[in-house]
């Protein structure tokens, strides 16, 4: 039997098991802290050598969030360019992945909304996450998993393969497969 936490990072973050995502983001309410962070620690200790890692949030709604990320996308993903400039007018350190993650979970604790960079660390293309930030999140061309305001056959086409990662992942739900055998290893 799954527990609680397992099924929600099944049922919100399949692309980022998979591996065709950097990471995912729920907000994980009505579990109390202690057992979301055991959870987690077992989890982590199942992911980990998959390149897969969970971390509990606390937010100012006193609600937990949950962060779900492969480590060596979100290292090449906020290398870009692109990544850099928009962190840097936030005033992320660009030191090391740790002091970046510290600062985005400060941001997540201390802000009653999502600080927009928040897509960079999902795994969203830089360009968008620029082109919301200048817009305010007004005028996408196109909406699915994010706001897109650029590539746009790129990100339908990324929008169709996460809705078929996860439509499948939702068939192993209530299959006796372990989290880690669905996980894949990169």
């Amino acid at each position: 039997m799954r527990c609680l936490l397992e099924q929600k990072i099944l049922l919100h973050c399949p692309q980022t098991l998979a591996g065709i995502k950097t990471g995912g983001l729920f907000n994980a309410m009505g579990m109390p802290a202690e057992c979301l962070e055991e959870q987690a620690e077992s989890l982590n200790s199942r992911l980990n050598s998959r390149g897969v890692y969970i971390k509990i949030i606390n937010s100012k709604t006193e609600h937990a969030l949950v962060y779900v990320y492969r480590r060596s996308a979100l290292e090449r993903d906020l290398r870009q360019p692109e990544s850099r400039k928009i962190l840097t007018m936030y005033g992320y350190p660009s030191d090391t992945i740790e002091d970046q993650l510290n600062c985005l979970y400060s941001r997540l604790s201390d802000y009653t909304h999502f600080p927009h960079e928040i897509g960079l660390f999902l795994g969203y293309p830089a360009e968008d996450v620029r082109e919301f930030i200048v817009r305010r999140g007004q005028g996408p061309a196109l909406c699915g998993c994010w706001k897109a305001y650029c590539n746009l056959e790129q990100a339908r086409c990324t929008f169709e393969r996460y809705k078929k990662c996860t439509a499948a992942y939702r068939k192993f739900l209530n299959e006796d497969l372990d989290i880690a055998e669905l996980t894949a290893a990169i």
